[in-house]
């Protein structure tokens, strides 16, 4: 096994960082950044192949539920550490992260291999009960609690019509979830939770050396999974505008969704200074025209799901009381046109791209959202040190592109629209 070393330049630091990167025989992917004044390290993983796009059809739920069976594997053991530990299932990956005292750093990767050996030892029946319980209480009280959750939901089907996978809820379906029987768990965590199909990041306070050796010896004798998963191709979506409406649950709202470039591809910046130029901040685009001038709403606020193939984004505007929802949408809509046609003034352009570039290095600040990054870098950009490209891209963007972005954006918008009457 031969480490490279490669630099990381952030715009935080006076000196790049030095991220060493390995490949076990077995194809598992290793990222270590030692950071030694720090007490505690982040441990985390990415299965590439256990994604809720890969849930067959009828087990909208699949990827989820073995990911709580994944993450059962950890036991008490880091609980007894005093760690944290996190997953998530989302339309691309599945994702574990832990955030263990640096002492304990061998017992959370042991914990990792346990998760990684899953598909060789076969799942016990009561477990799987077990969690698809949990699972199917989980997924209840989101549908009850959150409040922008069906729209959402209903934004992503739209942009993302079948038989693509992203418009498929990740946490899945309460139908999807009791239809998931044992072999089809078995199957899924064989071909998606295997060491040729992960990235194991380490940030924080460890020696690299330790560290290494710890890794070869924990995961270097796993077999690797077979043939290579493919990804599926999907075809943009040309994109009409569509409205809808959402079940009466949903808090009164319009919503507007957008389909951008998969996430940090190019292009991808565009869309993103474009959401924060257009709803993010007093100084934005929806907010002094909505809210400030026409008083049509009392609260705009963005949202931007980055995905691989492509990306979902959406605004969600709160009418003020006594203006129909619809009439919120149209403004709206009519405000994104006349971005379009007069084009991104350089003071809004220098704005947005600021804030974006700012939410972007933030994430930097945490050990596990710089896990995160560096994890998300090498699965979708092919190494760690690209994920510096993101920002300098972010930091490039011409009035231009922006407003060009902002033209297709409302021309291929969807619309949900919330049934009047529908309480907050």
């Amino acid at each position: 096994m031969r480490l490279r070393l490669l630099p990381l330049a952030l715009p935080m630091r006076r000196l790049p960082l030095e991220v060493a990167c390995c490949e076990l025989d077995n194809g598992l992917q290793v990222l270590f950044l030692p950071e030694d004044r720090l007490p505690l390290v982040a441990v985390r993983t990415l299965y590439r192949a256990a994604g809720s796009r890969r849930d067959p059809p009828g087990r909208c739920g699949l990827a989820h539920l073995c990911e709580h069976l994944a993450f059962s594997a950890g036991g008490p053991a880091v609980q007894r550490l005093g760690a944290s530990a996190r997953a998530a299932t989302s339309h691309d990956h599945a994702a574990f992260s832990q955030l263990v005292p640096a002492r304990g750093l061998e017992v959370a990767l042991a914990v990792e291999r346990r998760r990684m050996s899953l598909g060789q030892d076969g799942l016990a029946g009561d477990l799987l009960e077990a969690q698809r319980r949990v699972l199917l209480r989980e997924v209840r009280h989101t549908a009850a609690s959150s409040r922008h959750r069906a729209a959402l939901e209903r934004i992503f089907a739209l942009l993302f019509p079948p038989p693509h996978p992203y418009g498929r809820p990740p946490m899945g379906t309460l139908v999807g979830i009791a239809s998931a029987g044992k072999g089809d768990c078995e199957d899924f965590i064989r071909s998606g939770y295997c060491p040729d199909r992960a990235v194991l990041v380490l940030v924080g306070g460890f020696e690299l050396a330790a560290a290494v050796a710890t890794v070869e010896r924990l995961f270097g004798d796993l077999p690797p999974s077979g043939p290579a998963v493919g990804r599926e191709a999907f075809a943009a979506r040309a994109g009409t505008a569509a409205a809808e409406d959402p079940p009466e649950s949903v808090a009164a709202c319009a919503y507007l969704g957008f389909r951008f470039p998969g996430c940090w591809s190019p292009g991808w910046e565009h869309g993103s200074i474009l959401l924060h130029a257009m709803a993010v901040g007093r100084s934005s685009l929806l907010w002094t025209s909505l809210i400030q001038s026409r008083r049509l709403a009392v609260r705009v606020e963005a949202f931007l799901i980055g995905m691989q193939e492509a990306s979902g984004a959406a605004v969600a505007l709160t009418p003020m009381p006594g203006v129909p929802a619809r009439e919120v949408a149209a403004a709206a809509l009519e405000a994104l046109a006349g971005l379009a046609e007069r084009g991104i003034g350089a003071e809004d352009l220098a704005r947005a791209a600021r804030n974006a570039i700012k939410q972007h290095w933030a994430r930097f600040d945490f050990l596990e959202q710089r896990a995160e990054l560096l994890a998300l870098a090498t699965l979708w950009l092919g190494g760690p040190g690209r994920v510096a490209d993101v920002g300098e891209r972010l930091g490039r963007a011409t009035a231009g592109e922006v407003t060009a972005a902002g033209a297709r954006a409302a021309r291929e918008h969807v619309t949900v629209v919330c049934t009047e009457g529908a309480s907050a």
